[in-house]
């Protein structure tokens, strides 16, 4: 039902290395800072997110395929995913203060 879109900017290596594709599915890792805490912790947010598009600001390396080795891309990824209304709203709370990174969900390989 009803999803919603958002948009974060991302450095490569939060963004799978620059891996990341439009279509792809991934997990959506925060970066915590609890309250009081000195350390920080990660917690995985949501699962089996849809990229809906990627935009590269900078070089996106030797244009990568997976499972090859590549020149490693610069600059930000700007990552538009689709979630529901309640995990949009926790990604970016999160992005904007601590952060987040993708990671390969298992769940949803293709």
């Amino acid at each position: 039902a009803g999803m919603f879109g958002a948009t974060v900017a991302l450095d490569p290596e939060r963004a799978l290395g620059g891996q990341v594709r439009a279509g792809d599915r991934v997990a959506i890792v925060g970066i915590v800072n609890a309250t009081g805490a000195d350390a920080e912790t990660a917690s995985l947010m949501v699962s089996n997110v849809l990229i809906t598009s990627v935009q590269i600001d900078g070089s996106n390396g030797d244009n990568p395929k997976r499972k090859e080795i590549t020149a490693a891309p610069t600059g930000k990824f700007f990552v538009p995913f689709a979630l529901s209304q309640e995990d949009q709203g926790k990604a970016v709370a999160t992005a904007n203060s601590a952060g987040i990174w993708l990671a390969a969900d298992p769940g949803s390989a293709k």
